[in-house]
């Protein structure tokens, strides 16, 4: 598997831990779409908004831990997700963690061929 970051035009790139565990540094006020990726398995991305997350939490660093489960990608055959399957964020009035979710699949865009 290969975990993709995007985040302020800059893509990194890492591999989970034997544990399938992954430790990112995200900046703050930042968005972040983080793409697991796995041959032979749909890519999932999910979106971290890290704006607002200090909240009441200024003179400590704060994290979030999230799982994700890939699907073979035979049961979904041409089939992508149309977006994030989860979007993190936090609440600016209190720093606190908002989720959303969003599975729904669309058929995969397919490439046309240039020929020159």
């Amino acid at each position: 598997m290969i975990v993709e970051v995007h985040v302020n035009g800059t893509k990194d790139w890492g591999r989970p831990d034997a544990d399938g565990r992954v430790d990112l540094m995200l900046p703050a006020d930042a968005v972040a779409l983080i793409s697991f990726r796995k041959p032979g398995h749909l890519t999932k991305t999910v979106s971290v908004d890290t704006h607002n997350m200090a909240g009441n939490f200024k003179s400590k660093q704060r994290s979030l831990t999230f799982g994700v489960k890939l699907d073979a990608i035979t049961d979904y055959e041409g089939l992508v997700y149309a977006g994030p399957v989860g979007v993190l964020a936090f609440n600016s009035a209190d720093g606190g963690l908002m989720v959303e979710h969003d599975q729904q699949l669309v058929p995969e865009r397919q490439q046309k061929t240039v020929v020159f």
